[in-house]
């Protein structure tokens, strides 16, 4: 019996030993063992739209490290306190936004339980970030070995969408005060151009429109977007007629107009409103347009053929009188 014992016990010792010459590589193969990151992040925080003039967005990134295998316990036991260092890299970002990672490195204790750290992902977009696209950051989290544990890459995708940016730059050209007279009609020209990072519609109103005067401006136009390569451009005209009732004008009147971008997939994304004000002196004699001439014609007209009819009648009646 005793000697049953001592040879199983040389046979334990043996195989120790051996155990302990074997490359790393080929103990790694044996105990099976390995390192696991799982790679997760806030989903609300990245999904929620935000504007390039908020210049940067954080989302908080978690990471969870274990070792797996069926030793994992017996050999993390044998290798505790000997850290695992992982690295944090960004491999793919669309050309509009930059994207950092802080901190890019991080040591975990190699144990069989998972453990937790947190980073964050760093992204500032340019004015060129197409509102309502999806961006995409690629992370590639890289593990070194630590003794027979092995080592490896992890990859994880994180989505995230601009929002967005609505931006007007608005010139007149023709002006903003003119001098016209009563009967005459004129035009301001309205440039307007969408440096925003979306297709918008501008919709247009006048807010005041001075009795007897008109006033039209095109209550919507569409402008295209350069993040797109479209003509971001167009030119809209503020048509003004004054007042010409019958006599002498000396008037200066002030017409608001008001501007207002939104995104043209979804119109109650709105942006700031945009005021211009223009200054119309209406100065001149009005006299009665042609209709006005027409119709005291025909009144005058019609009022002296009655006139005349009344005074052949009268005429007829009184000579039969006197032959009676």
């Amino acid at each position: 019996m005793k000697k049953i014992a001592t040879t199983f016990l040389l046979i334990i010792l043996t195989f120790s030993l051996l155990l302990c010459l074997i490359p790393t590589p080929a103990k790694a193969a044996y105990y099976d063992c390995k390192s696991i990151i799982v790679v997760d992040y806030d989903t609300k925080a990245a999904n929620d739209p935000f504007l390039p003039v908020d210049r940067i967005k954080e989302i908080p990134i978690t990471l969870d490290y274990y070792v797996s295998g069926y030793f994992a316990e017996e050999v993390c036991k044998a290798y505790g306190g000997i850290d695992a260092f992982i690295y944090l890299n960004i491999d793919g970002k669309p050309d509009w936004c930059t994207a950092s990672l802080s901190p890019n490195f991080l040591k975990m204790d190699t144990i069989p339980s998972v453990l937790s750290e947190n980073a964050t992902l760093i992204i500032k977009i340019s004015k060129n970030a197409h509102a309502q696209s999806i961006g995409e950051i690629k992370l590639n989290v890289t593990v070194g070995s630590v003794g027979p544990i092995k080592g490896g890459t992890f990859y994880s995708n994180i989505s995230f969408i601009p929002g967005y940016y609505p931006l007007l730059d608005i010139n007149t050209p023709d002006g903003t005060v003119k001098r016209i007279q009563p009967l005459d009609v004129t035009d301001f020209g309205i440039e307007i151009e969408n440096l925003g990072n979306a297709k918008t519609i501008v919709t247009t109103s006048v807010l005041n429109i001075p009795d007897g005067w008109t006033v039209s401006v095109a209550n919507e136009t569409t402008l295209g977007t350069a993040t797109i390569g479209d003509d971001p451009k167009k030119t809209i005209l503020l048509t003004v007629r004054p007042s010409y009732e019958f006599g002498y004008h000396n008037e200066r009147k002030v017409i608001n107009v008001s501007l207002v971008p939104s995104l043209i997939d979804n119109p109650s994304v709105k942006g700031q409103e945009y005021f211009i004000s223009f200054i119309v002196q209406n100065k001149g004699f009005s006299t009665p347009g042609f209709e006005t001439v027409y119709l005291l014609a025909i009144i005058i007209g019609a009022g002296l053929i009655g006139k005349r009819h009344k005074v052949k009648t009268y005429s007829k009646h009184k000579k039969r009188g006197e032959d009676n």
